[in-house]
């Protein structure tokens, strides 16, 4: 997890607590989107760091919200 998206992860888990679901849904999404964009980015830098940035995020939210979400059905 990059250092800098741990506010992110924190500020979703305290709070959006109830819509766990929902932000690890929409980290994913950025996630995924993010990482399929690259190769249509491959020669415009501030398209790849804006995509390195939505990549960061959304794997900061991710794993917070997963653990929540599991915690919670198990």
């Amino acid at each position: 997890m990059q250092p800098n998206c741990k506010f992110i992860q924190k500020f979703f888990k305290k709070r959006l607590h109830s819509l766990c679901r929902k932000v690890l849904e929409v980290g994913v999404l950025a996630w995924s989107l993010a990482t399929a964009l690259v190769p249509f980015l491959a020669g415009y830098m501030p398209g790849l760091v804006a995509s390195r940035i939505l990549v960061g995020m959304g794997e900061g939210v991710s794993p917070s919200a997963a653990t929540d979400l599991i915690a919670r059905h198990v």
